[in-house]
């Protein structure tokens, strides 16, 4: 009786998942940024891990803007914010402060690099923080192309965030919206993310989000992450900073599974670099960044 009992609720399970398939529209964790977030500052620190760490030592809460980050790429200097434009990103600022005009800042000036850390200091994974005092920011993504021809009507928009927490151990207060392409009407391509009550002085921890959406998605569509509402531009004496990480986007209507392109990338050969960017013949026990065509990931080897 007991092997019946757990066959159907084994088969139930079954008929659950084919029912909630989901297709992958779009997804990145950013792993391919590791190289910059590892690379050392002038006081030979790397980027730091102020969620993971909820800040408690300079050497782990290290921010760094993108732009300030150059590492050599086959004997050329490129800096983060250029291989985020390269990956087919688009990062966004927003102020309204008089005295920017002459010299306004970059958005890789107000988009920070942050690194995972695990027990032993070891980073195994990348994530952002948007903005800063006086200064909006956000990120929009390529073109949604792996939809391809068919009629996306609802997806979701999923990823982890929280606001920064500032000295005094007070949160920004940052409403976070997300947008198809730059609509701002909320219900018509706009959905407001929910906004976070954080205590003062309580531990920095990531909120998983699911943003759902009923529109018609093309694919040359893309998705903006961004402050809305009154946040957007920034304000003289405002921060709405926010830190971001795994984004990934689904629907439940299937889409072409891109069968061609998974073959190309299965018959390339396969590259490993080290969490320093450095290109390793031969991998040894130990976190990989691992390159096939035009996939990147992330591997642990142990031989």
């Amino acid at each position: 009786m007991r092997k019946f009992t757990l066959s159907m609720l084994l088969l139930g399970a079954a008929f659950s998942m084919n029912a909630q398939q989901e297709y992958v529209i779009f997804e990145d964790d950013f792993s391919w940024l590791l190289p910059w977030a590892n690379a050392l500052n002038a006081s030979g620190k790397a980027c730091g891990d102020p969620i993971g760490k909820n800040n408690v030592s300079d050497a782990v809460s290290v921010s760094r803007a993108l732009n300030n980050i150059k590492i050599d790429v086959d004997g050329a200097e490129v800096s983060a914010d250029q291989k985020v434009v390269d990956m087919g990103y688009e990062l966004l600022i927003k102020t309204n402060l008089e005295e920017t005009v002459g010299k306004e800042k970059s958005a890789g000036n107000a988009v920070y690099l942050q690194r995972e850390l695990n027990a032993e200091d070891i980073a195994t994974g990348v994530y952002f923080k948007f903005g800063l005092t006086g200064y909006s920011a956000g990120i929009k993504t390529p073109e949604l192309a792996n939809i391809g021809n068919a009629e996306i009507s609802e997806f979701t928009v999923s990823f982890d965030w929280t606001p920064q927490r500032r000295s005094n151990g007070t949160y920004d207060t940052t409403h976070l919206s997300i947008c198809v392409n730059d609509i701002t009407t909320v219900g018509s391509g706009r959905e407001n993310v929910p906004d976070l009550s954080l205590e003062n002085n309580s531990d920095l921890k990531w909120k998983h989000e699911d943003i759902k959406f009923t529109y018609n998605l093309r694919s040359t569509d893309k998705i903006t992450i961004r402050p809305g509402a009154n946040q957007w531009p920034g304000r003289k004496t405002a921060a709405y900073r926010f830190y971001l990480k795994n984004l990934r986007i689904t629907t439940t209507t299937p889409i072409s599974t891109g069968i061609a392109g998974i073959e190309a990338d299965e018959n390339a050969p396969v590259e490993y670099y080290n969490l320093q960017g450095i290109r390793v013949a031969e991998p040894e026990n130990g976190l990989y960044i691992v390159r096939q065509g035009n996939k990147v990931s992330k591997k642990f080897i142990r031989k």
